[in-house]
């Protein structure tokens, strides 16, 4: 398997990585890198992985306790893509409570981990809204405006007020990048013990 995101956005990501060559979708991300790194510090099975088409499901990697939704996380890889029913019922709707938990989103930059809510209002402030309420809801069968994770990735690296815990970015030291891993695994085992 994939050892860290850096050795991922070398491999797949970067131009040398596969000689030109489209990029994978964020599907091969979650199952060569997300889902085993998860695995290694949970030691849990998710419940569902990718459930493309399933409506009540919140989430790329889901997470299930007692039968009920316990953490969704949702993954973007190169670009921010939301479908209508996403962007509609995941940034739009005030309900928190069908929205996913966590937002991963990896580009040639590094690597994203964000609660969900912070997600949402980052990205409002990305597609240039004044306010939520200016939004209009979008059309089934497109896609909500699209961005790509590396603008996020700047924009959270250049604002003075942001967290910094929620950005890794790429490296080619091999130090930093095993500094950079282990703070990643530390963040995403903090999602758990929440």
């Amino acid at each position: 398997m994939i050892n860290s995101y850096v050795e991922y956005i070398d491999r797949y990501l970067a131009l040398q990585g596969l000689a030109g060559l489209k990029e994978p979708g964020e599907h091969h991300f979650v199952s060569v890198y997300l889902v085993p790194k998860l695995y290694s510090i949970t030691k849990i099975v998710p419940d569902y992985v990718n459930p493309d088409g399933t409506k009540s499901i919140l989430g790329d990697v889901v997470y299930y306790r007692d039968g009920k939704h316990s953490i969704g996380i949702e993954v973007k890889l190169g670009t921010i893509r939301l479908t209508a029913k996403e962007f509609n019922n995941w940034i739009l709707s005030p309900n928190i409570s069908e929205k996913p938990d966590i937002f991963v989103g990896i580009g040639t930059k590094g690597l994203v981990l964000q609660g969900w809510a912070r997600f949402r209002e980052i990205y409002i402030q990305l597609i240039g809204s004044p306010s939520l309420k200016s939004i209009r809801p979008v059309e089934k069968g497109k896609y909500g405006p699209q961005r790509r994770v590396n603008v996020l990735i700047d924009e959270l690296n250049s604002d003075k007020k942001s967290n910094k815990s929620e950005l890794f970015l790429w490296t080619d030291d091999a130090e930093e990048t095993k500094d950079r891993e282990s703070r990643f695994a530390q963040q995403l085992s903090a999602v758990f013990r929440a």
